[in-house]
């Protein structure tokens, strides 16, 4: 009777620890990160940042392969992003940068990895005078839960924008 040796490899796959949410300030620059967790080397052959709309469709927004080879999409962000790492760098934020973001890496021998993060926008002057007008108006509310009202309600990107 033969005997058989089979070896079984467990890859051990790096991955991307992004962080669930970010704030930025309107008028700020804002890096969202990427950060891959290496179990072992890794050769990152492309970087890309892509953003869920409203209507839940994606679009890209920038592709990275290398200092000479990347490709900044035609978006309402086309100017003001770049990639730093595996980062990226969102100038000058508008309320209308909001949203959920996915950074897709393509590394050998791994794959394809994925993280998200969801981009909450603020703008400091209005977020000021809200707060001051809330507790104006309703002066028995206590401090954290005023905070908290206001946020819930300025900082959803899924309920939309106060101005």
């Amino acid at each position: 009777r033969a005997t058989r040796r089979v070896k079984i490899y467990c890859l051990n796959a790096g991955q991307i620890k992004a962080q669930p949410e970010v704030t930025g300030y309107v008028g700020h620059d804002v890096t969202l990160p990427c950060p891959l967790i290496k179990n072992r080397a890794e050769n990152i052959s492309q970087v890309e940042w892509k953003l869920q709309q409203p209507n839940c469709s994606e679009i890209s927004i920038i592709v990275f392969i290398s200092r000479e080879q990347f490709t900044v999409k035609d978006t309402f962000l086309k100017d003001r992003v770049e990639i730093s790492e595996q980062s990226l760098i969102i100038r000058d934020v508008k309320m209308r940068d909001a949203g959920s973001y996915t950074c897709s890496l393509s590394a050998f021998p791994s794959g394809i990895l994925e993280g998200t993060t969801t981009l909450v926008v603020l703008d400091q002057m209005y977020a000021a005078v809200m707060l001051k007008d809330f507790s104006w108006t309703h002066g028995g509310l206590q401090k954290n839960a005023l905070k908290a009202a206001v946020c819930k309600l300025m900082c959803s990107p899924h309920v939309g924008v106060i101005k």
